[in-house]
């Protein structure tokens, strides 16, 4: 992940590719199985960052896969929601803030 970390204009569309492969691919596989399996009241977590709410520079492609996330996130609850109205699926990213890792802060 930390490869992909530089300004857009740098950016190489593989880079993206496998941000985006890793971050958005992975929660939408794993929704599409939970959702299928899930019992209603059940609820669903999904990682997602502060990067949604509050962009930096160098986290282009970081801060797509997030709010792709996001997005998934609210049409999965929306559609949890639908299919269990007395009981809905919940789903929600849980979005953290800065953690001190080297660099990044």
């Amino acid at each position: 992940m930390n490869k992909s970390i530089h300004p857009i204009e740098d950016l190489e569309l593989d880079e993206l590719k496998e941000v985006l492969d890793i971050n958005v691919i992975g929660t939408f596989n794993s929704i599409k199985y939970e959702m299928r399996n899930m019992k209603p009241r059940g609820s669903i977590v999904n990682c997602g960052s502060q990067q949604v709410k509050y962009a930096s520079g160098n986290m282009g492609a970081y801060a797509a896969s997030k709010n792709a996330i996001r997005g998934l996130s609210q049409s999965a609850a929306y559609e949890g929601g639908a299919k269990c109205p007395k009981n809905p699926i919940r789903v929600n990213p849980l979005c953290p803030g800065c953690i001190e890792a080297g660099n990044l802060c």
